[in-house]
């Protein structure tokens, strides 16, 4: 009896690249600091807080051969979850195994999210999520309100990645799609329906009908919002310019052990 095992780590199931550590976190700064933080990954002048709510619903999961086009769904179903406070692992124990060749891991989500949260600055400069924003980016902030006592949850339809893009490849080599109801691309907002993120496997997964195997699909609630401040009020402070949504951070792992 052999065993295998495969990790997967996987960062960006939609829209922005996450950071791998706080290097401009938002706790104890005054907007001067936020206003110097300089990051080519992340954005300048803005810095990173956990989020009170960060709610995303799951769609799908599946192993895919590139070459041939073969599928295996895992699971079919929505699951909602606050992942800011929670830890899910949504594919199920696997009892039937799909014979076959498979040299990727496709995850679907919902392209609408709900999320609540902000800062303020040590010196009283506060950035909270208010209004709604459906288009790009996953901004939402309104313009007149730079209160804490705002706060408030709002919803983000993701249509695109930036006027006229749909697709991206993140740092670590995966395709971000968003796709229609029949699981193709778009190539216009209004059809956007979810979003597909497609992961390559270590190595092709070769797998019989004898074997047995274990999927865990994990989401840590490491989420946070980032917020920026870049308008001047005249007396050297900064306002808050925007608010916005970063990617979840997902672990998957994989376990095949063949019976003969």
């Amino acid at each position: 009896m052999r065993l295998y095992k495969y990790l997967i780590i996987i960062l960006t199931i939609f829209i922005f690249t996450t950071p791998n550590s706080y290097s401009c976190a938002c706790s104890g700064k005054a907007s001067t600091d936020v206003f110097a933080c300089t990051s080519s990954d992340y954005g300048n002048r803005t810095c990173y807080t956990g989020a009170d709510k960060y709610s995303m619903t799951v769609t799908s999961g599946e192993f895919y051969n590139s070459s041939t086009g073969a599928t295996w769904v895992l699971k079919s179903q929505n699951a909602t979850y606050d992942i800011a406070s929670q830890n899910f692992d949504y594919v199920p124990a696997v009892n039937n195994v799909k014979e076959g060749s498979y040299d990727k891991f496709r995850g679907y989500s919902d392209n609408v999210f709900t999320v609540k949260g902000g800062f303020t600055t040590s010196d009283s400069k506060a950035c909270v999520t208010a209004g709604s924003q459906d288009s790009t980016y996953g901004d939402f902030r309104a313009a007149s309100i730079r209160t804490a006592s705002n706060k408030a949850d709002v919803t983000i339809t993701t249509k695109n990645f930036g006027s006229g893009i749909w697709h991206y490849t993140d740092a670590n080599g995966n395709l971000v799609e968003l796709i229609d109801t029949s699981g193709n691309r778009i190539s216009n907002d209004n059809n956007a329906d979810r979003i597909r993120v497609t992961y390559s496997l270590p190595s092709t997964l070769k797998l019989k009908k004898t074997d047995k195997i274990a999927v865990k699909m994990l989401l840590k609630p490491t989420t946070s919002i980032r917020v920026t401040y870049a308008t001047s009020d005249g007396a050297g402070k900064y306002n808050c310019t925007a608010i916005g949504m970063r990617g979840p951070i997902f672990t998957m792992t994989v376990t095949q052990t063949p019976m003969n």
